[in-house]
């Protein structure tokens, strides 16, 4: 069970070390620390995810305000272990970023992910 700043502490931090750090083009890496910085500052920013109706039926919420995400990131592991990585297209963004840029993510980043929000982030 996670609480709402577990969740985005561990978010954040995977974004800045494991996302941001790797991408060479400098626009798309300020959009999205803007993004992260956003993030950090209104942690109800991640209440679009939580609350969101498909994400609701895997991440459950109990009455202490935590959230169990252990079903969506054993989903998520067993399905990129059978598909293989999930790419995410960034489109082009005009006059910042001018072509898209493919991400692409691995059962090795989920599992990392998951362990920076079961840490907090730290």
């Amino acid at each position: 069970m996670l609480t709402k700043n577990q969740i985005v502490n561990g978010l954040t931090k995977y974004i800045e070390t494991e996302v941001i750090s790797k991408i060479e083009d400098k626009a798309l890496q300020i959009i999205l620390a803007i993004g992260v910085t956003a993030l950090n500052r209104n942690h109800d920013l991640i209440n679009a995810v939580l609350d969101n109706q498909f994400i609701s039926y895997l991440v459950k919420k109990n009455e202490e305000d935590k959230y169990d995400l252990d079903e969506l990131f054993d989903i998520i592991d067993d399905t990129l272990k059978t598909y293989g990585k999930l790419p995410i297209t960034i489109p082009a963004i005009k006059f910042i970023s001018p072509t898209e840029k493919t991400l692409r993510f691995s059962t090795e980043d989920v599992n990392r992910l998951r362990s920076l929000m079961e840490q907090g982030g730290m």
